[in-house]
C-alpha cells in the first residue's frame, strides 16, 4: 500500500537522518549514491541487453526498471535532504521541462456527459481553473471528472 512519494521519501530522510545523521559527509555521501545507483542501471541495461560478450544477457527488463527507480528515490531522497520543499521544488522543475518539451497543460479533466455520449474532454493549456471542451462547453473542477 502506498502512502505517496514525498511522505514516503520524507520517512526515508528521517531515517537516513537518526541512522546517519546530516553532516557534510553523509549529505555527500547522499548525493554520491545516486551515481551509484546510476551505474547500476546502466549495468542493469547492459545486462539486459547482453552487451557484455563475457556475461551474455544476465539481467532482465524487471531488473533496469528496479534500478531506475532507485535511481529516482536516491535523487529524491538528496533532494529532500537540502530543500525545505522538496515537492514543489520537483513540480516547478517538472513543469518547466514539460513545458520546454511541449507537454505542459495536458488537461485530463473531462465533462460528464448525460446517458452513453462520450467523455468530453478539457481542450485549455497552462494552468487554469475554468475547463473548455472543443465545442466550447466549460466547468470547474467542482463539476469535473479528473482522471
Amino acid at each position: 500500500m502506498s502512502t505517496g512519494l514525498w511522505p514516503t521519501i520524507r520517512g526515508l530522510c528521517d531515517w537516513l537522518d537518526r541512522e546517519n545523521g546530516r553532516g557534510d559527509h553523509e549529505m555527500a555521501m547522499r548525493f554520491l549514491k545516486i551515481a551509484e545507483e546510476a551505474g547500476e542501471a546502466a549495468a542493469a541495461y547492459i545486462g539486459w541487453r547482453g552487451q557484455n560478450p563475457r556475461k551474455g544477457v544476465s539481467h532482465t527488463r524487471a531488473d533496469v526498471e528496479a534500478e531506475l527507480c532507485d535511481v529516482i528515490v536516491t535523487a529524491a531522497v538528496s533532494l529532500a535532504t537540502i530543500s525545505d520543499d522538496p515537492e514543489a521544488v520537483f513540480a516547478a522543475k517538472l513543469e518547466k521541462i514539460a513545458a520546454r518539451a511541449g507537454v505542459v497543460g495536458k488537461c485530463s479533466a473531462g465533462l460528464l456527459p448525460l446517458g452513453n455520449a462520450p467523455v468530453e474532454r478539457c481542450v485549455t493549456q497552462g494552468r487554469h481553473d475554468i475547463h473548455t471542451t472543443a465545442n466550447g462547453q466549460t466547468w470547474t473542477n467542482v463539476h469535473a471528472e479528473v482522471q
